[in-house]
């Protein structure tokens, strides 16, 4: 027969239960407020966060994803494909980041389809997916972060559109330049030429005015002699040099 405990064996198994329910009361209240944290800290973070188990069924998701998509609350949207509420999908995405990152075991990264786009209301996001693996590395699940990535978009197209808006301008006005350029020199050439031309019949009108055996000479406003051709330097009897600059009438 078996002995009964005493009074005081009772007390002391008493006190340990007691201690033992305080001590794991303690564990889970701080486990409680440790999910706490962990789910305001989820909630608060700007991009969108989702996970999924490995039927692509959602199994938690933030808030941010409940607004961005419209959705009415988080109860809504647990259990169901993600596809299905996200991309109103029968069937798994054909460039789906969970799916890449369930064959390689790593992070898998992709950005918005068009398809996505417009499901989306015009905005673009890019996609990371990384894999849960247990303690023995077996897939689990999958974390999925989307980033709104619009206002950047916008703005590298803005930033192209003006670039290649200032390339054509510089393309056009350096052909303007190049153009005024082959102009200016087409003008320069032709000034050449008509100069050449010129000096050519000054010299042809001076050999025959030099040949003739009239007298020829040129005198300016004052009537003094500029030139004179030698038939009137030999009548006078004075060299060319001596008779340019005086007067015609003293000669």
């Amino acid at each position: 027969m078996d002995k009964k405990p005493t009074c005081e064996e009772l007390e002391q198994k008493v006190e340990e239960l007691e201690k033992n329910t305080a001590e794991r009361g303690c564990v889970d209240k701080a486990l409680h407020s440790a999910h706490q944290k962990l789910r305001a800290t989820f909630d608060s973070i700007q991009d969108i966060i989702n996970v999924v188990d490995l039927d692509f069924n959602l199994t938690d998701a933030n808030e941010v994803l409940i607004k961005a998509f419209g959705l009415p609350d988080k109860k809504s949207v647990l259990g169901r494909k993600c596809f299905e509420v996200l991309k109103g999908r029968k069937y798994i995405c054909p460039n789906c980041a969970v799916a890449e990152a369930y064959q390689t075991k790593a992070a898998a990264y992709r950005t918005s389809t068009p398809e996505d786009v417009m499901r989306t209301w015009g905005r673009r996001f890019e996609i990371f997916a990384y894999p849960i693996l247990d303690e023995d590395g077996n897939l689990s699940g999958a974390v999925e972060f989307a980033r709104d990535i619009t206002e950047r978009m916008q703005l590298e197209e803005a930033l192209k559109r003006a670039h290649n808006g200032l390339d054509q301008k510089v393309r056009k006005r350096t052909a303007e330049l190049a153009n005024a350029n082959e102009q200016l020199k087409r003008e320069i050439e032709e000034r050449k030429r008509t100069e050449e031309a010129l000096r050519k019949t000054e010299e042809e009108k001076t050999i025959i005015l030099e040949t003739m055996s009239e007298l020829v000479v040129y005198v300016d406003t004052n009537m003094k002699i500029l030139w004179a051709n030698r038939a009137a330097t030999e009548s006078v009897g004075i060299t060319i040099d001596a008779l340019v600059g005086s007067y015609c009438y003293k000669e």
